[in-house]
Formats: structure tokens, C-alpha cells, sequence
């Protein structure tokens, strides 16, 4: 069994990156964010629970025909997190255009499949020579369905888990879509976001419930580019 877990930064705040990551360290837990922005807490990072990749945003470039060109954005985010093995696009974008792309960066692996609650994929060799890692849970995705407990008997049942977690959906502990538009306002305040965190059972629940359980039955955790090994 393989379990990994993700976070797409999106913009995210120090203080915001630093709740999130004490959340891993407190349970030596590994993770792998992509990161979308100059960060002097992961620019800095040297713990080894910690992998960072890139997070490109290619939306204004393909959607609004405004941006940057994908290489663009690949570049810069490069000169920030040189060390990058990974990239997952905002929005999970993806074509045969983009992952040509990225292996011509170097990148060993993407991560922009998402399969929810299908729990016996596993990552595989793309025509590109990339490693494709699917993502079978994701905190927004799994409102749509309603977010229900951490339940522990999914893992009986599956051989490969893949959560992603976005770090402002576990400092508010968003529990619906419609909860996070209504506080979506204060994404750059971590102070009113703060006051605003759910109390009863949403996004933070879940992932703390999810850590407990790995740390408290010594289950293994990976980061993505460990994983490219096996592949």
C-alpha cells in the first residue's frame, strides 16, 4: 500500500504554509506541495518529511489568452525551487503539449489525474517518459459528494491513496463549497480566516484524523518523487 498526500499552495500566506506544515512535522508525516509563488518558508525548507515542486498557473495564457506563455511560468517558477522533480498545474490543466513540456524541463513526474475515490489506480509511465501521479482524494472535490468523517476502513480496500489538501481549506477547515465562497473574501488574511474557521467537522477534521490514523498504525507515507522510482 502507498499513501502520499499533496498540497497545491495556491497563493497561500506564510502563516497559513507554516499551520499546514506543523500539522506534518507534529505527525512525521511526508508531503509534497507545489508551490505557486516566491516563499521564504519553502525557499528555505530543508526538512526531509518536505518536497516541493511547481504549481504553474497556465489558465491566463489557454482560458483569457493574457498571460504568460507556459514556458514563461515553468521558468520563473524554476529559478525559485531549482530542485523541482515534480509539477502539477493549477486547475489540474494538462495536454500532450504540456507534458512534452515538462519532460523537456527535466521533471521526472505530473500529477494532474484526478480519480475520485478510485483507489486502485497507481502511477504510470507516460509516452513522455513522465511519470503520472493520480490523485484519488481532494478536500474541494470531495464537498461536491458531501465531506463526510475519516472513515479508516478505506484503507482495506485500495492499494494506492492520494490525497490532496489545499493549505487555506485546512486553515478555515472549509466544510462546503458554499462555505469557502462566503469567506473567500479574507484569502489574504489569515487573522479574519482564523476567526472564521469552522467549528464543527470539515477540511482540518479530516486530514488530522488522516494523519492520527498513518502515525498511530505506523503506516508509511511517501512523497511523489520517491514513488517515480518504482515506476
Amino acid at each position: 500500500m502507498r499513501i502520499v498526500i499533496s498540497g497545491d499552495v495556491d497563493w497561500a500566506c506564510e502563516e497559513i504554509l507554516t499551520d499546514y506544515l506543523d500539522l506534518f512535522f507534529k505527525n512525521q508525516s511526508k508531503i509534497t506541495l507545489f508551490a505557486t509563488h516566491e516563499s521564504k518558508l519553502l525557499k528555505s525548507m530543508k526538512n526531509d518529511l518536505v518536497e516541493i515542486g511547481i504549481h504553474p498557473n497556465h489558465n491566463h495564457s489557454l482560458i483569457d489568452g493574457k498571460g504568460k506563455s507556459s514556458t514563461l511560468l515553468i521558468e520563473e517558477l524554476l529559478r525559485l525551487y531549482p530542485q523541482s522533480k515534480g509539477v502539477r498545474s493549477h486547475s489540474l490543466t494538462y495536454s500532450s503539449g504540456l507534458l512534452d513540456l515538462y519532460k523537456s524541463f527535466g521533471f521526472k513526474y505530473e500529477s494532474n489525474c484526478l480519480l475520485p475515490f478510485n483507489f486502485n489506480v497507481h502511477p504510470w509511465k507516460c509516452y513522455s517518459g513522465l511519470i503520472r501521479i493520480p490523485i484519488n482524494w481532494e478536500d474541494d472535490v470531495s464537498w461536491h459528494f458531501g465531506l463526510n468523517k475519516f472513515d479508516t476502513s478505506m484503507f482495506k480496500n485500495g492499494n494506492f491513496y492520494s490525497f490532496n489538501f489545499h493549505p487555506v481549506h485546512v486553515y478555515l477547515n472549509t466544510p462546503s463549497h458554499d462555505y469557502y465562497q462566503k469567506y473567500k473574501k479574507y484569502y489574504h488574511s489569515h487573522e479574519e480566516l482564523l476567526k472564521n474557521r469552522y467549528k464543527g467537522y470539515g477540511t482540518r477534521s479530516y486530514l488530522i484524523d488522516l494523519l492520527t490514523h498513518i502515525k498511530s498504525n505506523k503506516l508509511d507515507t511517501f512523497n511523489l518523487n520517491e514513488l517515480t522510482n518504482e515506476y
